[in-house]
């Protein structure tokens, strides 16, 4: 973890995740964040959105549809289909003392 990176709360960081970032890309020329997650294997996030392949892939349908934008992202859910390795998903996470 570096840069502008914040890790707070309850975070855990540990281990060998898969992640992929793209940007800029969308209406907001942000950052998409791809990374494997204990939660749900494979996470999505960009700006306000946080979620599932299938959650990120239906906001992206009915916001951007068939557009430069939607087929940025849709181009961008194939890449991560191809690059970041889910986690496996547990039911309880190892705390540190």
């Amino acid at each position: 973890v570096f840069g502008y990176a914040l890790v707070y709360g309850y975070a855990l960081v540990y281990g060998n995740a898969s992640f992929l970032t793209v940007g800029p890309i969308g209406s907001r020329h942000s950052v998409l964040t791809i990374h494997s997650d204990s939660k749900i294997g494979i996470r999505f996030s960009t700006g306000c959105f946080t979620g599932s392949r299938d959650e990120f892939f239906a906001a992206v349908e009915s916001t951007h549809g068939d557009t430069e934008h939607g087929n940025a992202y849709s181009a961008a859910i194939l890449l991560a289909d191809l690059m970041v390795k889910p986690c496996a998903v547990e039911t309880s996470l190892p705390i540190a003392a």
